[in-house]
């Protein structure tokens, strides 16, 4: 009997051959995948994807990877993880320790907010882009997708209600948008990409979020640091991590990591004029509640294990837009800051971490 839904795991292996220059892309194509001699979905397959593993046992500088979708969808300004492995953010599950993963989103959910795997009709590869240094060395990328036949898709997923319903537990804030195309809809191959996670949909968009950077100045002792591509904080606007109302966009944040620096004196999340959590996170290179990537040192041994990116212990929501269908009270410019003690953090000395949710207001 034909399976109406399976897990497809696709390899993509580079070899090492040719080098992948400082700063350039590589792009392999469905027909490099391991095993299989063409990844590209049969015609009457969708998928959606909700996994991705990197391999980088030769320790190259993977600067980020990020999933290109049906040759024309480009990721990266919402899922820019580091490949590098230090700050190894999607590491193989048997490295991790704990064994949590990071996923997209949750596969066949009917809520707006947990379906956020990314949405594919023919191809998903990934984009590797090489840091400072010539990548030379063999990696492995490995995406795990849901592959679904189309005449089946109604009588697994059902009926979408279209509602987006936000929560902030610890303010408390609530509210409830809808994605009125999706509404009462069954879902079928011809609204696959319209939904939450997909290249296709009208806002509010939801898509799923995970990015690092690093400090592309100086940290002060006598200033929060906020991560602000608008003020050359980080290298790329991808990097950013703090959020302005003239964004248009909401940002629930799920999970924060953090590699500090002996100079760190705490990381928080700032909305508004208010710290969160009030206490802040204390962090050094050895004491970091909030270590991700690489566990040296704060294992004393460089070994292959990572921590995970941290999950909070309550999301909190970002609402940085000036939209009427939002509280007035609520929409705050918001993100992640950092400060220095006693001495001033060179440039790319602390690294940071983000994973969670982002609503885009606009089209």
């Amino acid at each position: 009997m034909e399976s109406i839904a399976e897990v497809q795991k696709i390899e993509y292996y580079y070899d090492g051959v040719t080098e992948i220059s400082a700063g350039t892309l590589w792009e392999p194509t469905p027909k490099d995948a391991r095993v299989v001699d063409d990844a590209t979905l049969e015609a009457d397959e969708v998928a959606e994807l909700f996994l991705m593993e990197v391999y980088n046992p030769n320790k190259q500088d993977i600067a980020c990877v990020w999933p290109y979708i049906d040759e024309q969808w480009d990721t990266r300004p919402f899922i820019y993880p580091s490949g590098a492995w230090e700050r190894l953010m999607l590491p193989p599950l048997q490295l991790i320790r704990g064994k949590t993963v990071y996923s997209f989103g949750k596969p066949t959910s009917r809520n707006v907010l947990n379906n956020t795997t990314l949405k594919y009709k023919r191809t998903c590869v990934p984009k590797v882009l090489a840091g400072a240094t010539a990548i030379t060395e063999p990696f492995t990328v490995v995406m795990f997708s849901y592959v679904y036949k189309r005449p089946n898709l109604a009588g697994l997923f059902g009926t979408l209600d279209g509602s987006v319903d936000i929560v902030d537990p610890t303010l408390p804030r609530r509210v409830t948008l809808t994605k009125a195309d999706l509404a009462g809809k069954p879902v079928t191959a011809d609204i696959w990409d319209a939904m939450p996670g997909g290249r296709s949909q009208t806002p509010p968009k939801v898509l799923p979020l995970i990015r690092y950077a690093t400090n592309a100045k100086a940290i002060s002792t006598e200033r929060d640091y906020t991560f602000d591509f608008r003020f050359d904080e980080v290298a790329r606007v991808e990097q950013t991590m703090w959020w302005r109302t003239q964004n248009e966009v909401i940002v629930i944040v799920e999970g924060l990591g953090i590699r500090p620096h002996a100079d760190s004196a705490y990381t928080a999340l700032k909305i508004g004029d208010h710290y969160h959590p009030e206490s802040k996170f204390y962090g050094k290179p050895t004491h970091n509640e909030l270590a991700f990537g690489s566990c040296y040192p704060i294992l004393s041994l460089d070994w292959p294990e990572f921590f995970p990116v941290p999950k909070l212990a309550d999301p909190y929501v970002i609402f940085a837009t000036t939209n009427g269908a939002i509280p007035a009270a609520y929409r705050e410019d918001g993100g992640v800051v950092h400060r220095a003690t006693g001495t001033n953090i060179a440039i790319d000395n602390v690294c940071l971490s983000l994973t969670g949710k982002l609503i885009e207001l606009t089209a």
